[in-house]
């Protein structure tokens, strides 16, 4: 119920906030 949406929720964060992470090092290395 809610717990796996909430948890859908916290995962696609966290992979939003790794994937942004990655493009500021790539912008950094140019």
């Amino acid at each position: 119920g809610d717990t796996s949406l909430e948890l859908d929720g916290f995962i696609g964060k966290m992979e939003d906030d790794y994937h942004e992470q990655e493009q500021m090092e790539q912008e950094r290395e140019q």
